[in-house]
């Protein structure tokens, strides 16, 4: 009987070191911030670092749009929140949470989700409106519940407009090209979308190699600059399900460049 009474002690002294240890093993990732954005970094076996975005900074809590970044403090961003192993299973951790934020942006996609989603894969710049009371925590589960709602990207412009998805889609109206031959992306650079209102939110400066960004126009030749204070946008542009489109009512601004 005693030795009975002794196995399980030692069986739960194992037990309760191994619990111990393990704990040990799965801290949170250290937490930093930067401009907008909250973030943790995760550190893998050979030094490579990965940051993963968990809340918003005070500043980032004020903004109305957010451009989702490709790096933070030069540390490669690889989603929203990130999941942190326990016993059993996994909790997640970190979230984005805002009273004023109305658009996300996404000009280029996670990189533990861009294999694979085919409908992310050919749009440069897409995003995302959060509705009222939702609380966005991992990005797979941000793009997926929100996908049939509000996603603009620009490979719908050209498209022929026959949607066989049940959902009714929204796309962009307001395209900005890189106008100059070679350029990525079949030329696009950004999409967004207004319902008959000026652009509350200008897209980051392109870059182009020796030149210098000089404005949006409203012609390729650049000869009329888009007034973003006073210039107004078509009306929003909803796709229906199984519905073909025969045009394209749509407003195309064009990057002027001054040679270095």
């Amino acid at each position: 009987m005693k030795k009975i009474i002794k196995d399980i002690t030692l069986c739960i002294l194992a037990v309760a070191l191994c619990f111990g240890s393990v704990a040990c093993v799965f801290d949170d990732y250290p937490e930093y911030e930067s401009g907008y954005f909250r973030y943790a970094v995760k550190t893998e076996k050979n030094g490579a670092k990965k940051a993963y975005i968990i809340g918003l900074t005070e500043i980032g809590l004020e903004q109305t749009a957010l451009v989702y970044p490709e790096k933070l403090e030069n540390i490669p961003v690889y989603g929203v929140g990130y999941k942190k192993p326990i016993i059993f299973g996994h909790v997640e951790i970190g979230n984005l949470e805002s009273e004023r934020l109305q658009k996300i942006y996404f000009p280029h996609m996670p990189k533990e989700e861009t294999e694979g989603n085919m409908f992310f894969k050919n749009a440069y710049a897409v995003y995302w409106t959060p509705s009222e009371d939702y609380l966005y925590n991992r990005l797979t589960e941000m793009i997926y519940e929100t996908s049939g709602r509000t996603i603009f990207g620009y490979n719908y412009v050209e498209n022929d407009y026959q949607v066989k998805d049940y959902r009714s889609r929204l796309i962009g109206n307001v395209s900005y090209l890189y106008n100059y031959d070679g350029s990525p992306n079949e030329g696009y650079y950004w999409v967004d979308s207004y319902n008959e209102s000026v652009i509350t939110f200008i897209p980051p400066e392109p870059q182009r190699d020796g030149y210098k960004f000089d404005g949006w126009y409203k012609e390729s030749e650049c000869i009329n600059e888009w007034d973003f204070t006073t210039d107004i946008t078509g009306k929003e542009i909803v796709l229906k399900a199984n519905k073909t489109y025969d045009t394209y009512e749509g407003i195309y601004l064009y990057a002027k460049w001054i040679e270095n």
